[in-house]
């Protein structure tokens, strides 16, 4: 689409008196407008920052090229270890032979036999 340059001219002296409208409206009830951003144009630094883009709902507007994008975070799919086993750790690998680091069969405390285990 062709866009004179006449009507834009037109738009943007519209923009800039909706924004002075609005200024307007806003110091009636005490709120201070930070900065506008027009597309087409490079964001202020108060509401975007070093960033190129100004975060609108969740989404990235990036006004120079008025492009909106949904900002996914990198995907990871790689082995997530939750947590460690220290190496001093005796594993129960499932046989009767673990059975006694479970219960031993004596007490460690008296030594003697413990009563209820039948091996």
């Amino acid at each position: 689409a062709v866009v004179s340059t006449q009507s834009t001219w037109a738009l943007r002296e519209e923009i800039a008196e909706l924004i002075r409208d609005a200024e307007e409206v806003f110091a009636k009830v005490g709120i201070i407008c930070k900065a506008w951003t027009e597309d087409g144009k490079k964001p202020d630094e108060k509401v975007a920052g070093e960033f190129p883009y100004i975060g609108v709902g969740g989404l990235h507007w990036y006004p120079e090229v008025d492009v909106v994008s949904v900002p996914i975070p990198a995907l990871h799919f790689g082995k997530v270890k939750r947590g460690r086993i220290d190496p001093d750790v005796e594993l129960f690998q499932g046989t009767f032979g673990d059975l006694e680091k479970l219960c031993p069969e004596t007490d460690p405390q008296t030594g003697g036999k413990q009563s209820g285990l039948n091996f």
